[in-house]
């Protein structure tokens, strides 16, 4: 494991331990520590805690590593096809290994709480959320992986 991605993984815990939503963890390790200079402000971010909107939906903390893969690879036109095809690639193969170590990318499975029905459940349940840490530090870690393996950073 790189000092990078012990970097993004504890920020992004570090995050979510302050109050941050899954996504905005996720988004503002990544952004801090891999796109310092950046001006995307992490409100980007608020609306896809708890699987989008808090539905059960993709998992926020994957939803805040797609963000950066987007702003990384920065396809700022629509004939830059390649750069977009590059972003998918990157993010279907987080997406694909988030969901082989845990079985699913819905959040409503990964807690076991029907959202949006059951949030403030969710959010007494100390124990789903310790699960949400593992979910923040993964995705982290999976994002700088990707990415140095793909030779983005």
């Amino acid at each position: 494991m790189g000092n990078q991605e012990e970097r993004v993984a504890a920020a992004a815990k570090q995050y979510f331990t302050a109050g941050f939503s899954c996504a905005e963890a996720t988004f503002l390790a990544g952004r801090n520590e891999l796109l310092p200079d950046s001006e995307v402000p992490s409100s980007i971010a608020g609306c896809f805690g708890g699987g989008v909107a808090r539905t059960g939906s993709v998992c926020g903390a994957l939803s805040g590593v797609f963000m950066l893969v987007g702003l990384i690879y920065n396809r700022v036109l629509a004939e830059e096809k390649e750069l977009a095809l590059k972003a998918y690639e990157t993010a279907q193969s987080i997406y694909k290994d988030f969901a082989a170590r845990f079985g699913t990318v819905n959040c409503r499975d990964l807690t076991g709480y029907d959202l949006p029905e059951q949030y403030s459940d969710f959010a007494a349940d100390k124990a789903a959320r310790l699960k949400c840490h593992e979910y923040v530090d993964y995705a982290a870690r999976l994002l700088v992986r990707e990415l140095e393996k793909r030779q983005k950073i």
